[in-house]
């Protein structure tokens, strides 16, 4: 849990890092690449803040120990 919640915490860093980047490439061709890579980044995080969500709500009585 504690892997998955530094990775969230990267992503959401690395989104703010491109949302300033986008911001002072407006107009730009680069501000187009941002965009795609900000696109992937937040997928990744949606994808990760599922994947927390459905572990968490993993029933106690089907984990075998």
């Amino acid at each position: 849990m504690r892997d998955t919640a530094e990775a969230a915490a990267r992503l959401k860093a690395a989104v703010r890092s491109l949302d300033l980047r986008m911001r002072a490439a407006a107009g730009d061709l680069d501000y187009e690449s941002y965009l795609h890579k900000k696109r992937a980044l937040e997928a990744a995080l949606f994808a990760l803040s599922r994947g927390r969500a459905a572990d968490e709500k993993v029933d106690p009585g089907t984990i075998s120990s």
